[in-house]
């Protein structure tokens, strides 16, 4: 049985949960969590399972907490037509421990079959706010573009968008929102809560096909006019399906992010102490022919940043960490284990909980099960 697509997070309440995807079968796919008691992960509950979902080593389900003492969230991706992307966000809340769980319905309310996933979410006050990638103007401009009205693609053609809401513990979604008309379609998007208030970063998409990365921050019920973290001028027909992660803590907000500026790989660190009013000079984590991106970051609580990515070689990737200071500046650097190059290595990921850091990744190359490092 094969088991992919892992998350792994810290709710409000300081507990830490595991999830993941299991192929039951040919068709079967079962999305579970598992809750880290007594140093060890206990029996996996199942959140939900389903013979036609949208399973993708890179937009894959994962867990978020709704309020403080939280009930539990969780995401999924399940075909909404025959289209091979058509498919819808759908949720479920759960129990803290995780055993029990109701399913609620589609996230977002346009009823139309495109494209809808990548979603990111972060707890904001006793709600949680969802960010995803919302493709309902893609099918739109085919249903307007004949009689000439492009009122709903905003002059982009039918352009990916960047979405929000609210949910609360009853599973009411409000508060729908778009941050950003024009974004790049299958990258990664991310969210923290920061002393500023939410900021999402994503990758953005100009009409000149400039793909860098950009923020947006939540001030009471509008989003900001999106700005770069940093210019990079990466210029890319296509998608790199390799977005950003961001992390924030006592005034610190720190982005990384992959990009192919100017001809070379790079993984890249900006911080800013100003609420994004301005970002540091990015340093570089990882360069050249080895970058591969897929980043992780989390800030502890000293304001030590924490960076996990990956990067290849010959035959294999090396998934390394990164420990930087408050200003961004490179403090040590090390692999902490190997996989295969392949896709369905997927996306690493981190916690930091009780003082340790904690990384979950699919192990394809010993096992092709889910394993956690735990590092001091």
């Amino acid at each position: 049985m094969q088991s992919g697509e892992v998350s792994i997070a810290v709710s409000p309440d300081r507990q830490l949960y595991l999830s993941w995807v299991e192929e039951l079968d040919s068709l079967q796919s079962a999305f579970k969590i598992s809750k880290l008691q007594d140093q060890s992960f206990q029996t996996a509950h199942q959140v939900a399972s389903g013979d036609d979902w949208f399973i993708n080593w890179a937009d894959f389900p994962a867990i978020g907490f709704i309020g403080q003492s939280p009930t539990l969230f969780a995401h999924w991706l399940q075909m909404s037509a025959e289209g091979t992307y058509d498919y819808d966000i759908r949720f479920a809340l759960g129990s803290a421990d995780g055993s029990t769980w109701q399913a609620q319905g589609v996230l977002h309310n346009d009823g139309i079959a495109a494209e809808h996933g990548f979603v990111s979410s972060c707890t904001v006050d006793e709600s949680l706010l969802a960010v995803w990638l919302d493709g309902r103007q893609t099918k739109l401009e085919s249903a307007t573009s004949a009689a000439g009205d492009h009122g709903h693609d905003h002059g982009h053609g039918g352009a990916m968008t960047l979405r929000s809401a609210l949910i609360d513990q009853h599973g009411n979604v409000s508060q729908r929102l778009e941050i950003d008309s024009k974004v790049c379609d299958c990258c990664q998007t991310d969210v923290a809560l920061s002393d500023c208030g939410p900021i999402a970063v994503y990758r953005d998409r100009s009409d000149a096909e400039v793909r860098d990365i950009y923020f947006s921050i939540l001030d009471q019920g509008a989003w900001s006019q999106p700005q770069p973290v940093h210019q990079d001028g990466w210029t890319i027909a296509g998608c790199p399906v390799n977005g950003p992660r961001i992390a924030s803590a006592a005034g610190l907000i720190a982005v990384a992010w992959y990009t192919e500026s100017g001809g070379f790989r790079k993984t890249l660190l900006s911080t800013s102490s100003d609420c994004g009013k301005t970002f540091s000079k990015p340093v570089i984590l990882s360069y050249d022919a080895e970058a591969m991106g897929r980043i992780d970051i989390q800030i502890n609580h000293d304001q030590e940043i924490y960076i996990s990515y990956m990067e290849e070689d010959i035959d294999d990737t090396s998934i390394w960490i990164a420990q930087c200071n408050a200003a961004g500046e490179l403090l040590h650097k090390e692999v902490i284990a190997r996989n295969k190059k392949s896709r369905k290595s997927g996306f690493p990921r981190m916690a930091i909980y009780d003082n340790q850091i904690y990384i979950a990744y699919r192990d394809i190359l010993n096992s092709d099960r889910i394993r956690v490092i735990k590092l001091s």
